[in-house]
């Protein structure tokens, strides 16, 4: 595995991302109006969702620490941190410093980065295997793993390349070109990792991701549901595919999740049946 100075930091980010997604969640009327540009409370709600997600693939990482398991959940944390900085610097005229939710979001962006490079120099020191690990990948999880990557591929395209501000398409809320960069480096983050899980030679690898990815998918999709009332599905009827998108992916994780765990069983169950 890579150091244990990353594995370090990988945990104080873990902390970072969680205790400023839990505000931002909790709290996103005072969140939206001390944030580091302008967003709306359900914007707020959102960011949240997407920082205690990715404070588990933090967490999960450094708890289990094998490169073999744990490299896209690592993967998308760099990216998440690299891209979203780059979208910060990109609007740096929108940026409020004044306010005091900027701080832990920039500040964990930061070390992100920073870990990025850690990251980057341990594996090309220590150049880490990639085992096997866990059951067989069947067949059709990969093929939904492939159909994840390009559900959230055109979203991260389109909203990294986005130059004019969004009003109420796919999104409720009217959007700045800044935060719909910031959701498309979101969702590019998701690809990058994403597109590692097809090519998995162990079902561990991706049981792990997606126990990870549902620390994003529920508080996000909670969000969204607790903002119900934004929507309207019968002027904006592409307003679905947002919700519709976290549910099928839930979904999809769920049928993958519990496969792995029957599977996982199924011996210990013949054993027992043998034994009788």
């Amino acid at each position: 595995m890579l150091s244990s100075t990353l594995r370090l930091l990988t945990r104080i980010l873990a902390v970072l991302y969680a205790v400023t997604g839990l505000v931002l969640f909790i709290a996103p009327d005072w969140s939206a109006a001390n944030f580091a540009w302008n967003i709306s409370p359900f914007v707020a709600m959102t960011m949240g969702g997407w920082c205690l997600g990715t404070a588990v693939y933090a967490w999960v990482s450094a708890r289990i620490w094998r490169w073999p398991v744990v490299y896209p959940c690592l993967i998308y944390l760099w990216a998440f941190g690299v891209l979203e900085t780059l979208v910060v610097l990109m609007h740096l005229d929108r940026l409020r410093l004044d306010v005091i939710m900027a701080w832990p979001y920039l500040l964990a962006l930061l070390l992100t980065v920073a870990a990025f490079i850690v990251g980057v120099v341990d594996w090309l020191r220590l150049r880490p295997a990639v085992n096997p690990e866990g059951l067989p990948v069947p067949w059709w999880v990969r093929v939904m793993t492939v159909g994840f990557v390009l559900i959230v591929l055109p979203l991260g395209v389109i909203g990294l390349l986005r130059t004019t501000p969004s009003t109420g398409a796919i999104f409720p809320d009217n959007l700045s070109v800044f935060t719909i960069q910031a959701f498309g480096a979101f969702f590019s983050s998701l690809t990058i990792s994403g597109a590692l899980l097809p090519f998995a030679r162990g079902l561990a690898i991706i049981v792990t991701y997606l126990w990870c990815g549902m620390g994003l998918i529920i508080p996000i999709t909670a969000a969204a549901f607790i903002n119900i009332g934004k929507f309207d599905f019968t002027a904006h009827p592409d307003q679905l595919i947002y919700i519709g998108a976290y549910l099928l992916a839930f979904v999809g994780a769920v049928i993958i999740l519990v496969y792995a765990r029957l599977r996982s069983q199924a011996p210990t169950i013949a054993r027992a049946g043998a034994a009788q």
